[in-house]
């Protein structure tokens, strides 16, 4: 009998966008560590205006690790400045890596 790979168990996250919450899924892991840097938040039961698979989508950038891997993470708009001007990510730890350094993505 073949053994299944466990899948990462995702939950919602929300990015504020004025008005409305950008939702989307993914792992837990994947976010949780930079969540308050990235200004992304675990969705409550209570959340209004939460809006998923918008065309209007927030800014993502391109998170650098320490152990050569790379991550494109949703961010609120507001923090792109101190992500990318001021490095409030750089020498924490994301999926078992020091983080060394984060990129806008255009488009």
């Amino acid at each position: 009998m073949p053994i299944l790979k466990k899948e990462a168990k995702t939950v919602i996250w929300v990015v504020k966008m004025g008005g409305v919450k950008y939702g989307f899924r993914a792992a837990e892991e994947a976010y949780k560590p930079i969540a308050k840097e990235l200004g992304v938040e675990l969705a409550k039961d209570t959340d209004n205006n939460v809006v998923m698979g918008s065309s209007n989508k927030p800014p993502r950038v391109r998170v650098n690790c320490a152990d050569g891997k790379s991550y494109i993470r949703f961010c609120d708009p507001s923090k792109l400045d101190a992500l990318i001007t001021k490095g409030s990510l750089n020498s924490k730890t994301l999926l078992g890596s020091k983080v060394n350094s984060v990129r806008t993505l255009q488009g």
